[in-house]
């Protein structure tokens, strides 16, 4: 799609979701310039067109990327018209004034729309608990790799908040974002501005937070404010990419402050709730796909729900344009270079970890004495499996489940060949185990 194309694609989009009234004295003076290696640029016409657009950043990005089917990062740049010409050795023009501002957020994020299930049942049990009880958890950390929803999360407490409470005030801002108020203070000399803005609050929430890590005169200013929160029994929620103890360079003062409050991970969600995420949004937007499509959407975006939402996205687009039946040979060539890469190693954690998430068990129950039939089952298709992808042998396999021995593992062989000519669901976990991991069997 041309850059063209994509920007009135996104107007469109930013447009409904915010109303003509808000978007009409800045959205329609952005002009596309580029789209190049995942960043798109826009043009503004004056200085301070360029600063409006950049706190509306969040939403021409989300716009942008939904458009594309793919993440993408926007720039806002002066047009060259707009750039002021300087005559050798004249002074700088002066610093641009930024505005002490909070970050925009995506309205249609809310927690009614966060589809829980076992991985993420907790992190959403103490997002509720956020706007049941504010300041009860202080400060609440998440933390999980990019892509498994921690945004949606933290902004749909923000959305709720607001809704709950319409009187109490709320700032939902980047680690980064901070950390330039902050700068930005120091040297405009507006300091009671910038305390006054992040701690004369009800609730903070600050997304990123592993972006501070380093720059030690923003951390204590976070960790002073979250100090000041917690005495007025405000309530703080923040979000990194992984365990406070695992952030390089933190703040020994922040990294206490973080683990004295309720740290809970975010994991990626398993595959039943990743197909009724797929399910759900093809239900809204009236996208057709076959169960092997699904089977292949579920398995190749296991770690990445935005990436799988922007593979629908592109899926949408390309049924909407071509009016032809997806099917999946059709799928792995439209999201080539989304699923490019996504094949795993299979060893002895991972195999074992795909069965038992898909059969609903835990690694410990397959690793285990039971003799529970459901357990058995997984167990012997899992051993199967290792043999089938891998070139392990028959005592490192029985090995790793307890300690079974050589026969054990070969009459699970047997009996998993058994399984796929009777059981279409065995089948199926034996198909969508050949497309996830890549076969190092010798």
């Amino acid at each position: 799609m041309e850059v063209a194309a994509a920007w009135e694609a996104a107007r469109a989009k930013i447009r409904d979701e915010l109303g003509w009234v808000r978007t009409h004295p800045w959205l329609d003076e952005l002009r596309p310039r580029s789209m190049e290696r995942g960043v798109v640029c826009l043009e503004a016409g004056s200085a301070a067109l360029r600063s409006t657009a950049q706190n509306h950043n969040d939403e021409l990005k989300g716009a942008l990327s939904e458009t594309l089917g793919r993440p993408v990062t926007v720039r806002v740049v002066l047009s060259r018209q707009a750039r002021p010409k300087q005559r050798r050795g004249a002074a700088q023009a002066p610093e641009e004034e930024v505005t002490l501002e909070p970050e925009q957020i995506n309205h249609r994020l809310l927690l009614s729309s966060f589809l829980t299930g076992p991985n993420n049942e907790l992190p959403f049990r103490f997002a509720q608990e956020a706007l049941d009880e504010p300041g009860r958890w202080h400060p609440l950390v998440y933390y999980g790799e990019s892509g498994c929803g921690k945004t949606h999360l933290l902004q749909g407490i923000v959305n709720g908040f607001r809704r709950r409470y319409p009187t109490r005030r709320v700032v939902y801002t980047s680690s980064d974002r901070f950390a330039r108020h902050f700068s930005l203070a120091q040297r405009k000399r507006q300091t009671s501005r910038f305390l006054a803005m992040y701690r004369e609050v009800d609730m903070l929430v600050v997304d990123d937070l592993q972006d501070m890590a380093g720059k030690q005169g923003t951390e204590r200013q976070l960790n002073y404010t979250l100090d000041h929160l917690q005495m007025s029994n405000r309530q703080v929620v923040l979000a990194c990419a992984a365990p406070p103890k695992q952030i390089p360079q933190l703040e020994p003062g922040l990294e206490g402050r973080l683990l004295g409050g309720q740290v809970v991970e975010l994991r990626p969600p398993d595959a039943p709730t990743r197909r009724s995420i797929v399910k759900a949004r093809c239900a809204s937007s009236q996208l057709k796909l076959e169960e092997d499509v699904l089977d292949l959407l579920i398995t190749g975006f296991e770690l990445n729900v935005r990436e799988l939402l922007c593979a629908l996205t592109r899926l949408e687009a390309h049924q909407r344009l071509m009016e032809t039946r997806l099917s999946q040979v059709a799928v792995r060539n439209i999201l080539g270079d989304l699923l490019n890469g996504k094949l795993k190693p299979p060893n002895l954690d991972s195999v074992s970890e795909f069965v038992a998430d898909r059969l609903g068990l835990s690694v410990d129950q397959l690793r285990s004495r039971s003799r529970k039939a459901s357990v058995v089952q997984g167990r012997q298709l899992a051993m199967a499996l290792l043999r089938d992808l891998t070139p392990l042998t028959l005592r490192e396999v029985g090995c790793f489940f307890g300690g079974r021995s050589c026969a054990s593992v070969h009459f699970a062989q047997q009996r998993a060949k058994e399984l796929r000519e009777e059981d279409a669901q065995v089948r199926d976990l034996w198909d969508i185990a050949g497309r996830r991991f890549e076969r190092t069997s010798t």
